[in-house]
């Protein structure tokens, strides 16, 4: 399963990294996933009468930059996630006192949030781009390590929705 998806993902960069050459550096020759875009947004414009004006030319290229873009953007930023993630993990299995350490704003307080990134695990699992996919899986991978750190060394519970309640009930519980 993870090679499907690693191979969808490298085709879908290979296609945004031929439509970005034939668009930008090749101007002769247009980019399909460009093109396709400029088509749609242009109709739409004549369907409203030109109602934006010269506005639209320059939409339609911030639309197709933006296509190009996101599916990296949101891939690079739960790849981020997944080392933090990684890193709170290992810092519990060095530095295992830091667990009973209390942030004096509960805002900055990874108990507070660490329930949350369940949320964010699924939204990537459910995510139409290969590369989210991919790093949803492996952030859910990184979840499931801290989680099972925390339950055999400070915490019960059986499954990360658990072990990360309990967390944040125990910082809760002793917040000054």
């Amino acid at each position: 399963m993870n090679t499907a998806i690693t191979l969808v993902g490298v085709l879908l960069i290979m296609v945004g990294l031929r439509d970005m050459f034939h668009q930008l550096l090749h101007p002769p020759s247009h980019g399909s996933l460009s093109r396709g875009v400029f088509t749609v947004v242009w109709r739409m414009s004549r369907v409203i009468k030109h109602r934006l004006g010269t506005a639209v030319g320059p939409g339609a290229m911030v639309l197709v930059i933006a296509l190009w873009v996101q599916p990296a953007v949101a891939a690079i930023a739960l790849e981020q996630l997944t080392r933090d993630t990684s890193q709170s993990c290992i810092d519990f299995n060095q530095y295992g006192e830091t667990y009973y350490f209390r942030e004096q704003h509960a805002d900055l307080s990874l108990a507070r949030y660490l329930p949350y990134t369940l949320e964010i695990r699924a939204a990537a699992g459910a995510s139409t781009s290969p590369d989210v996919q991919l790093s949803g899986e492996r952030f859910g991978f990184a979840l499931q390590k801290l989680s099972e750190k925390l339950s055999h060394e400070f915490l019960s519970g059986n499954t990360p929705q658990e072990v990360f309640a309990a967390y944040a009930a125990d910082h809760r519980a002793h917040q000054r």
